[in-house]
């Protein structure tokens, strides 16, 4: 279908958009990374990204004994899932830091789009 030079041409974009917002996450955590709770389908995004958490929750509200399970775990920063989220209460009872980051792009927008404005997301969050 004569596709093919487009589709090259955003596997670049994309990957690109992988590795510049993995190296611009790692710099914005230099010194003591945070510890981070993160939303089970958030998980992929995180760790794509070259973060490594410390727990996953949801999906679904959090019981009062995963809360604390959770909250023992002296979690600092919290990543949940815009269109699912279960962790503003884990972050509160915390005192975490808190992001939301979005899985699926808004109309638009590409998966690219997508990337690159979570890596933003987690950048302010990490910074704050």
């Amino acid at each position: 279908f004569g596709t093919s030079p487009s589709a090259q041409a955003y596997l670049i974009d994309f990957r690109s958009a992988w590795h510049a917002g993995r190296q611009s996450l790692a710099g914005a955590m230099a010194g003591q990374p945070p510890r981070v709770a993160v939303h089970r389908f958030m998980q992929p995004w995180v760790e794509l990204l070259g973060v490594k958490p410390a727990a996953v929750y949801g999906p679904g509200a959090l019981s009062p004994s995963e809360l604390a399970r959770l909250k023992a775990l002296d979690v600092t920063f919290v990543v949940d899932n815009a269109h699912d989220p279960q962790g503003a209460v884990l972050a509160e009872v915390s005192g975490a830091r808190y992001v939301k980051l979005v899985n699926f792009p808004a109309t638009g927008e590409g998966l690219t789009d997508v990337v690159r404005a979570n890596v933003k997301r987690l950048i302010a969050g990490v910074t704050r």
